[in-house]
């Protein structure tokens, strides 16, 4: 059969961006310009450098020797100091470390002693060494010193800088202690190296030949919690890390470590240390960049400093007149709820919980009326598992009623958990009020005093008062640590001033406190007042906003964002690949695990019906199953969310009331793992939501409802927004770098969404054409069909225009070229020329290489298949489709260029039969249904279990598959929807490890198996093949997980959506035995020869027939002589 050649134009638009702009020209000078155009009510620019995580030197080599801390330090551990509050750092065992700069002043050849406090959490096997510091190069020759934990006990070690070799190796202390902290010091004197653990001598040796760090490889700082090479991480926590260029003496030493394990040390610790002059002392007590401390002026120190958790809003107008101090502001999640507060809270320390006579005392200004669910500004409180109340809280009730405050007593009232229980001092929403609650433990008396004034008093106790022995105290809501429901019972409005005392203020002093707030002509400063009262916990209120995420939108610093554990700020989208952005442009980095940007949930966000949601992101290779971007919830009970995200590979724009009203996009795995970053918005316009990648439309899907107002859950970047319980938890956490999220509360239209990515793509708003592919260049067998695509994006319109060898072709005017039917003629150079009004741009050529095909293909290729995989290659990852456009790609590595199967079919390709085989996708010409042919030559080398040939699938929901394959010993061709349509025959004997040509066909009647060239099976069925919602793939399926890898060669791979008939399928097996048959016929005079390569010699007096066959024919063969016609032919 002749094939005609024709030329198909496709009239559908590949990547191109032909969108019309709203926006003309560049009227803006940049990407964030453009966007606050177009009045987004939040937009963070994630532009906020964070300072260095700084571990402050206080010895005497000053800020030069200062640390930095690595990102994911733990801040505010728990210190090992008895006496003292004075925090920690934690280390991971992976990747954090303190690194201070290589210094020679901390390296003296001399005398040396190093000092530091450590709690590991775990103990290495015995080839382990984590190294809590050390100061050496391990490049090369090693030089310096390292303290390293052992499974045996802790290691000081002192270089010779010959190789890997060591001066000293001392090891002593015992199997190392992950419940209490140890004191570890190593001495050098300049002889000898010593090793002291908890103040006592362990081990000595002499260091012969010691060599001080000299960094001669450039990598020698002096770090804490790795190596000075950054490796061999220790797991735990280190404290008080010192070095000196002197040698400690065993007394200072032993004094050291009794001081630091005294409850009341005669002098403070860090005294102590700096008399002995330490060059480098890090006492490791950052707060670090994400904790947002609340430090206390009170008697107890730092021991009383606490937390902000995310959420407190900072640098509000304070209570105190004529005053700048300022306070803060708590909000809850859900002002309706009794869940989802975000506290100030103070470790539980007993000296904030006396049981004896206390005050406390603070200035409230309540935004809201007192509710039902009752708003708990101050809370000490802990209920244990059978319910039984410890401590005291506060209660906001109605404006009318005033302030609840409680104490109680473990059950061991006649009535109830409370001793006492007082309201009282009726307040107004809006404004300060000065509370102060008093308890007099002589007097057995509860008092509440508001504004100066007594309000309430109990004399009478129901059992006897027990103050809290577990929880925080909490400011702002309460901790439930019982049930796990995070932070409860939220208030709503500012607190500032908030003291604790360990004894019972007198009317006078209360009073004195309130006038003395009043009065903006003090004499004497509110916080000496308190100070001089013996406040053992006092906290201002006053620190600066921390990590904030300036709103750029119309909402400004009503929708402010904080950042919490996002770490350094990387590099964003920048010029020249992203001409919008400023050169130092920079984004945050999400983890996928901690880090998120918080947005609390302001009225402004909350709305109903359109929106628009955008961002520039650069995901991850891998990112957790639902990864979000920008979200707002979804809450607890799961009845609202609205997200734009990630989800299980796809981009999704979504909200969700019970159902989803949503629409996704696959995410190409170009956008994954790489430096590229990608624009991506999603819409709702009142009947659509939308999806926009680059500033192109990649899915809509029709719904009634759009954005969802969620009343009980936050907004969040790089997270699920947080819900009004389990406070502390995060969810669904996105991996990757965010920039410039926004929030609309309306559908930006197409053009604009366009504008914004190219603008900060090219810096302009209608750039010139630019290629996003190219066309490639094509092999096919004569034949075949080939298709060009050039993906192109730029202001429109865009116009195309396909050249061959420079020569425009005739009505090639679109972004895709195809032929079909290509013949010899047809190879040259294809280009395409892309303009636009401002603008023309050429693509590279591709070459088009027209083969003729061997004897089998040209018998394949003139049956006309969809796809045809000769699996001739040697080298590389492609396998061609040699008649279309569906190439696949190997996976992981087969073998190429093995003898094929026979003479005249080439190479073929050895699978292992666990991992390897070839996916080619599932296209649209691929996935059809009905009539199909499925052909391959095989050489299995097993038979058991599932053995894929070529499969398109599987899929479980819905359940799809269509399949040629062995299975347990059978050959079997099967599409499956459910309900399995099936030709299942027994191998024949011998087929293993040989050659065998298998075809699986459906004719609309039948399913027919045949095996080199004769049918072995054949059934009727009304169902052929079937679409599939998964790749085609040969040698194994797609599914993942369950692939049914195929172990041996497979050979000439052919798909046809139609069914060979039994002859066609025969021609095909004896072409690829025999080769194209040819029979010539020579005359001579009255002599005729035959002479053919193969197969049977048959005659007939009539070109119709019937033939017979010759009897003993062999070629050549010489004709009898006769004047009758005779006609002749080739059986096989």
């Amino acid at each position: 059969m002749k094939l005609n050649r024709t030329l198909l134009i496709s009239r559908r638009p590949l990547l191109a961006a032909t969108l019309a702009l709203l926006a003309t020209s560049s009227a803006y000078a940049d990407y964030p310009s453009t966007v606050v155009n177009d009045g987004p009510l939040a937009y963070y620019r994630l532009s906020e450098l964070p300072p260095q995580d700084v571990a402050t030197n206080s010895g005497s080599g000053g800020t030069a020797l200062n640390g930095i801390h690595s990102s994911d330090v733990q801040h505010w551990a728990t210190g090992a100091l008895v006496g003292n509050g004075n925090k920690a750092a934690g280390y991971n065992g992976a990747s954090t470390g303190t690194t201070v700069p290589y210094s020679a002043s901390v390296n003296p050849q001399g005398p040396f002693t190093v000092e530091l406090w450590v709690k590991p959490n775990s103990i290495p096997n015995s080839a382990g060494t984590p190294c809590p510091i050390s100061s050496a190069q391990f490049s090369g020759n090693r030089s310096g010193w390292q303290i390293r934990e052992r499974d045996t006990g802790y290691q000081f070690v002192l270089y010779n800088h010959a190789g890997s070799g060591t001066a000293a190796n001392v090891l002593g202390g015992g199997t190392p202690s992950t419940t209490s902290w140890t004191h570890l010091v190593g001495v050098y004197d300049g002889t000898t190296a010593y090793l002291y653990v908890n103040g006592a001598l362990a081990s000595s040796s002499s260091a012969p030949g010691f060599v001080a760090n000299d960094n001669s490889g450039g990598a020698g700082p002096l770090t804490v919690g790795f190596r000075s090479s950054l490796d061999n991480a220790f797991d735990g926590a280190v404290d008080e890390a010192a070095v000196y260029t002197s040698v400690l003496s065993a007394s200072q030493i032993l004094a050291h470590y009794q001081n630091g394990t005294s409850a009341s040390p005669g002098t403070p610790y860090n005294t102590l240390v700096l008399t002995a002059n330490p060059i480098v002392y890090l006492r490791l007590d950052e707060t670090g960049r994400d904790v947002d401390p609340a430090y206390n002026r009170g008697s107890l120190g730092s021991l009383g400093d606490g937390i902000h958790h995310v959420g407190v809003i900072h640098a509000v107008p304070g209570a105190l007149a004529g005053s700048t101090n300022t306070a803060v502001t708590y909000q809850g999640i859900d002002q309706q709820s009794d869940d989802g507060g975000s506290p100030t809270t103070v470790d539980y320390n007993p000296a904030l919980n006396p049981s004896g006579s206390f005050s406390v005392e603070a200035w409230l200004l309540p935004t809201i009326e007192g509710l039902g669910n009752a708003q708990c500004p101050m809370v000490n409180r802990f209920i244990d598992a059978n319910g039984n109340r410890f401590g005291w809280d506060f209660f906001q009730r109605t404006s009318g009623e005033g302030w609840n405050f409680r104490m109680f007593n473990n059950g061991t009232g006649s009535s109830g958990t409370k001793a006492y229980d007082i309201t009282g001092g009726s307040y107004t929403v809006g404004a300060w009020c000065h509370l102060v609650a008093v308890y007099n433990a002589p007097a057995h008396s509860a008092t509440l005093y508001l504004n100066g004034v007594q309000v309430a008093q109990q004399t009478t106790p129901d059992g006897s008062y027990f103050p809290n022995t577990v929880s925080p105290l909490a400011i702002g809501s309460f901790p439930d640590i019982t049930s796990g429901n995070g932070y409860e019972n939220p208030f709503i409005g500012s607190i500032d001033e908030f003291a604790l005392y360990s004894s019972a203020l007198t009317a006078t002093q209360v009073l004195n406190h309130y006038n003395n707030g009043l009065n903006a002509s003090r004499s004497t400063p509110y916080e000496t007042l308190v100070a001089s009262d013996g406040a053992v916990e006092y906290l201002r209120m006053d620190e600066p906003t921390h990590n904030l995420a300036t709103n750029s939108g119309t909402l400004g610093t009503a929708a402010v964002g904080i950042y919490s554990h996002t770490g350094d700020a990387v590099a964003g989208p920048r010029p020249p690949a992203y001409a919008g952005f400023s050169a130092n442009n920079v984004a945050r980095n999400f983890d996928g695990i901690s880090s998120y940007v918080e947005l609390s949930n302001p009225d402004g966000l909350n709305f109903y019906g359109q929106i628009t949601v955008e961002a520039w992101i650069q995901p991850a290779a891998s990112q957790n199953g639902e990864a979000y971007i920008i979200a707002h919830g979804g809450n607890n009970d799961f009845t609202a969310e609205d997200a734009l995200r990630i989800e299980n590979g796809t981009y999704q724009v979504l909200s969700y009331d019970g159902n989803g009203h949503d629409t996704g996009f696959s995410v190409p795995s170009a956008d994954l793992g790489t430096a590229g970053w990608v624009h991506l918005a999603g819409t709702y316009d009142g009947g659509n939501w939308n999806l926009y990648r680059n500033g192109v439309l990649v899915s809509s899907n029709a719904d009634f409802t759009g954005q969802l107002p969620v009343a009980n859950a936050n907004w969040a970047i790089g997270a699920r927004g947080r819900w009004k319980t389990f406070m502390d938890t995060l969810d669904r956490q996105f991996k990757g770098g965010i920039d410039e999220p926004a929030i609309y509360n309306y559908a930006l239209a197409p053009g604009n969404i366009q504008a914004h990515y190219f603008m900060g793509k090219y810096g302009t708003t209608n750039p010139p054409p630019n290629f996003l592919s190219q066309p490639v260049s094509r092999t096919e067998y004569a034949g075949g069909a080939v298709v060009f695509n050039a993906g192109a994006e730029g202001g429109s319109p865009l116009s195309y225009q396909w050249k061959r060898n420079g020569a425009p072709i005739s009505g090639a005017t679109d972004s895709t070229l195809g032929l079909i039917n290509v013949q010899p003629g047809d190879a040259a150079n294809y280009s395409v020329t892309v303009s636009n009004p401002v603008g023309t741009t050429n693509s590279a050529a591709a070459t088009l290489t027209v083969l003729t095909p061997n004897a089998y293909g040209a018998i394949v290729m003139a049956d006309q298949p969809v796809a045809y995989y000769p699996l001739n290659e040697t080298s590389g990852t492609v396998a061609r489709d040699l008649a279309g456009i569906y190439d696949g790609t190997y996976q992981s590595n087969p073998t190429l260029g093995t003898p094929g199967a026979t003479a005249y079919t080439g190479s073929s390709v050895a699978f292992d039969g666990s991992s390897q085989y070839v996916l080619i996708g599932n296209p649209d010409g691929l996935n059809f249904t009905g009539l199909i042919t499925m052909e391959a030559w095989i050489k299995p080398s097993a038979s058991d279990g599932n053995r894929n040939i070529l499969e398109h699938g599987y899929n479980l929901s819905p359940f799809q598959e269509v399949v040629l394959r062995i299975q347990d010993g059978n050959y079997q061709v099967n599409s499956w929807d459910g309900t399995d349509h099936i030709i299942n025959v027994p191998m024949s004997a011998g087929d293993l490890n040989n050659w065998v040509h298998l075809v699986g066909t459906y004719d609309g009647v039948n399913w027919n198996l045949y095996r080199n060239g004769a049918l072995i099976g054949s059934q009727a069925y009304d169902t052929g093949a079937i679409l599939v919602n998964g790749g085609w793939g040969i040698g194994a399926g797609t599914h993942a997980g369950d692939q049914r890898f195929f172990p041996g060669n497979i050979d000439e791979v052919a798909l046809y959506n139609h069914a060979l008939s039994a002859d066609r399928v025969q021609t095909h097996y004896l072409t690829g035995i025999y080769g194209l048959a040819s029979l010539t016929v020579t005359r001579s005079g009255n002599t005729t020869v035959l002479n053919w390569p193969a197969g049977i010699l048959q005659q007939a007096d009539l070109v119709t027939g019937p033939y017979t066959d010759v009897a003993g024919a062999i070629s050549p063969y010489t004709a009898p002589a006769g004047p009758a016609k005779k006609f002749y032919r080739l059986r096989f």
